[in-house]
C-alpha cells in the first residue's frame, strides 16, 4: 500500500510520509529507506510512527553510490557504486541492517529479492553510442555465487523477489526461476 516517489511515499489512503529533495529511496512494505548526503542509510517503518529509525553507516560517502539506485527488501539493503561508463570498476554491496552481514560483488544492482540480486555486469572497453553492452545475472549473494539469466541486451528486466526473473524479448514476455 506505499508508493516510492522518490522525495516522498505515498500510502493508499493518501497519506504522505516526505522525505526531502536528492534522496535516494527505496520501499520494501511499509519499510522506507533513504540515502543522505552522508554515508548513511536511515530506515524507516511508517506503520510503526513511534518506531526508532534505523540507521546503516555504508563504507563510501553517498557522492560514491550509484543515485537512483538503492534497493530495499526484508532485513536487506543495497547499492551500487562506480561507473562502467567512465571506465571505473562497478560493484555492488547488500548488507542486512539487522546483523550488519555484508556481501560485495562486481556489477551493478537493478533488483534485490529474498536472498538475491538481479545484476548488469559489463563489458569492458564495449561502449557505443548507444551504451555499453553487459550480461545480465543472478546473483545469490549468501552463497557468493551468480548465474546468467539469459535477457537479450537492452531489454527491460524485473524479478518478483521471490525466485523469478522476467523480461521482454521481441515476442514475448520470457519468465525465468532463478536456481537454489
Amino acid at each position: 500500500p506505499y508508493v516510492d516517489g522518490r522525495d516522498r511515499v505515498w500510502r493508499a489512503d493518501g497519506k504522505t510520509f516526505t522525505i526531502g529533495e536528492d534522496r535516494d529511496t527505496a520501499v520494501f512494505g511499509s519499510l522506507v529507506a533513504w540515502l543522505d548526503r552522508s554515508n548513511n542509510v536511515t530506515i524507516r517503518d511508517l506503520s510503526a510512527p513511534g518506531a526508532s529509525d534505523i540507521v546503516v553507516h555504508l563504507p563510501k560517502p553517498a557522492i560514491e553510490y550509484n543515485f537512483g539506485m538503492l534497493q530495499l527488501w526484508g532485513h536487506w539493503i543495497g547499492i551500487s557504486s562506480g561507473s562502467a561508463s567512465q571506465g571505473d570498476a562497478v560493484t555492488s554491496l547488500v548488507t542486512n541492517y539487522r546483523t550488519g552481514e555484508i556481501h560485495t560483488t562486481s556489477g551493478e544492482l537493478q533488483d534485490l529479492g529474498d536472498g538475491y540480486a538481479l545484476l548488469y555486469q559489463y563489458v569492458p572497453g564495449s561502449m557505443t553510442e548507444d551504451g555499453m553492452s553487459y550480461t545480465v545475472a543472478a546473483w545469490d549473494f549468501r552463497a557468493g555465487k551468480s548465474r546468467s539469466v539469459p535477457v537479450p541486451l537492452r531489454n527491460q528486466v524485473a524479478i518478483d523477489g521471490i525466485g523469478r526473473v522476467a523480461w521482454v524479448s521481441d515476442a514475448a514476455i520470457e519468465i525465468a526461476v532463478v536456481p537454489g
